[in-house]
């Protein structure tokens, strides 16, 4: 009986530690990075441990994007309000309601295309051997399951 229950010990033992042991070898493959953190110095700094120089630099390539964004945000928002007090009126308006439409979707594809920008600026920041970590991470943003999960109707 004390025989069984020892190597029952062991062998949970052992299971628990090649999970462990497998699953950091996988590179934690369920752990999906946000595209957020691709703007975040520090964190980039924790992940790729950069020096004080590289994370100066990327702050400022950040501080350039976040203005960026900033004022491409402010279009966006101001035509979404405006969507809004429109969508409740009486007198509806298409044409007005396209042009509020479609000024948002250029503020969108303007944020994307600035964030790709970006990712490339960032890239090329670093040095050499940590270029490929990153492209690890960028790819990990951009294939991990949409956030809104507006694709299966969610909002």
């Amino acid at each position: 009986m004390k025989n069984s229950l020892v190597i029952m010990m062991v062998g949970i033992v052992i299971a628990a530690i090649s999970f462990g042991w497998g699953y950091r070898v996988a590179g934690h493959p369920h752990r999906h990075h946000e595209t957020g953190h691709l703007q975040d110095a520090a964190w980039l700094q924790r992940e790729l441990s950069l020096s004080a120089d590289t994370v100066r630099a990327l702050e400022q390539l950040a501080y350039g994007f976040n203005e960026r964004l900033s004022a491409y945000c402010d279009v966006h928002c101001q035509a979404r309000a405006e969507l809004a007090a429109l969508l409740w009126t009486t007198d509806w308006q298409p044409d007005v309601e396209q042009r509020l439409l479609q000024r948002m979707a250029d503020k969108q594809r303007q944020t994307d295309a600035a964030m790709l920008e970006h990712i490339r600026q960032v890239h090329a920041t670093l040095p050499a051997g940590k270029q490929a970590v990153y492209e690890e991470i960028v790819r990990d943003c951009f294939s991990a399951p949409c956030p809104h999960n507006l694709h299966h109707g969610g909002m």
